[in-house]
């Protein structure tokens, strides 16, 4: 019964620990993406996101873009979505900040900040804009033909999903982005913190004659 007591003990801890997550969002439309244009800003100057709305806690610890840029000042924002589609923002700028991006071919530029919070059931924008040209523009396709003003589509963890352009998802294509951090820890209810703690009292039972004994 003890042995019982301590195991479920230590699990309810390892339950409490968040998991770290890297997040890809990837629509189910279009698994594969593609590059859609070369040379060009391709309208990142108005920016280019995404929208959507967690299911669970999240602690967001970075985000990121997969680009191709050389010697461009890269921004980004993360904000609290004014709506869950059409026009989404600007809305409150939880996060934001720029960097001199110079990559190799294509690749994730990642900026960390901050843990942020992002509540199950509210909605956000993570957004990037530059002005100058990427080398080149990879895009996935989202047509789900829901209805014109709404594309989304849901994942793992994550609802709403939904490509935004100057804020605003009447668009057809959801930039390569990815959110890193850990997904919301579990809380015990308190007959599990109850049980915990009878477990580490039988610990300390344990250890207290073990040193008796040793004493005598």
């Amino acid at each position: 019964m003890k042995m019982f007591i301590l195991a479920a003990s230590f699990a309810l801890i390892a339950a409490s620990v968040p998991a770290a997550a890297t997040v890809t969002f990837v629509p189910t439309s279009d698994l594969v993406g593609a590059v859609y244009s070369t040379n060009t800003n391709d309208a990142y100057f108005t920016s280019r996101g995404v929208v959507f709305t967690p299911t669970s806690n999240f602690a967001l610890t970075s985000v990121g873009i997969y680009q191709d840029l050389t010697n461009v000042t890269l921004n980004f924002t993360v904000e609290l979505a004014t709506n869950p589609s059409g026009t989404t923002g600007p809305g409150t700028i939880l996060r934001s900040g720029s960097v001199v991006a110079n990559t190799t071919g294509l690749q994730f530029i990642d900026f960390a900040f901050a843990s942020l919070n992002l509540a199950a059931g509210s909605y956000y924008n993570v957004n990037f804009s530059f002005t100058g040209n990427s080398n080149q523009n990879f895009f996935y396709t989202q047509f789900n033909a829901q209805s014109f003003f709404d594309q989304s589509y849901a994942q793992a963890g994550f609802a709403g999903i939904d490509g935004t352009q100057a804020h605003d998802t009447t668009n057809f294509v959801l930039p390569a982005i990815r959110l890193n951090g850990s997904a919301a820890a579990v809380v015990p209810e308190p007959a599990s913190w109850a049980l915990m703690i009878l477990g580490f009292g039988l610990v300390g039972v344990a250890a207290r004659r073990r040193s008796a004994t040793v004493a005598a």
